[in-house]
């Protein structure tokens, strides 16, 4: 009886085990797929855009997938790939032979940002975003600097966060203005990863 139950127990052991394994690679294959699907959208929509001698700009894209990316379409022939953004990245394609330079794709498909007088220990940056309505796929890397928190926006909602970031960020006096410049090459670059829970749900969790 004694031997049965251990083997059972053995069996048992390496069933979990495997379904374990088996879940860790489902999950990794899953988000593999999902990003490919993405990538070949982005290809795609890249390709159509030079073969009509257009403009395609995408959202932006998480470090991983700005990699991917920039590893797939960039230094093509058949495509011109301006890269917009550091970290997080937003891509502009275009023919080759309209003459686009990386000055002019950048200055027209992104606004840097300034925050000042903004009090360290602000809520994450994903949370203050979602809290205003502004999609992080409308955000670039945010930057803790000399003279404020510096970001790079798409121009479609550069006036929202101009307006109503004021509203919502810790401080006193807080300004949020266009600085025509570059983002900063030095400061400490802000965690944009969203957490997976908004904040209504994290209330709820807490039984309020």
């Amino acid at each position: 009886m004694h031997l049965c139950l251990t083997i059972f127990a053995v069996v048992l052991t390496i069933a979990t085990r495997s379904s374990t394994a088996f879940t860790v690679v489902q999950r990794h294959h899953n988000r593999s797929m999902l990003l490919r699907f993405s990538i070949d959208d982005v290809e795609s929509k890249a390709l159509a855009a030079s073969e009509a001698w257009d403009l395609h700009a995408t959202s932006f894209f998480a470090p991983a997938q700005a990699t991917v990316v920039q590893e797939q379409l960039g230094g093509r022939v058949d495509v011109e790939c301006f890269r917009v953004g550091t970290n997080r990245a937003r891509f502009v394609f275009t023919n080759p032979e309209l003459g686009m330079d990386l000055t002019t794709a950048v200055n027209d498909n992104c606004v840097v940002l300034c925050v000042a007088n903004a009090k360290s220990g602000q809520e994450p940056w994903p949370d203050i975003f979602q809290e205003i309505g502004v999609d992080l796929s409308n955000v670039g890397d945010v930057v803790s600097s000399i003279g404020g928190i510096y970001m790079m926006v798409t121009p479609e909602v550069a006036d929202a966060c101009t307006t109503l970031l004021p509203t919502v960020v810790i401080g006193a006096g807080v300004t949020v203005k266009p600085t025509g410049e570059p983002m900063p090459e030095d400061g400490e670059l802000q965690d944009m990863e969203e957490k997976g829970l908004d904040k209504r749900a994290q209330y709820a969790q807490k039984g309020n």
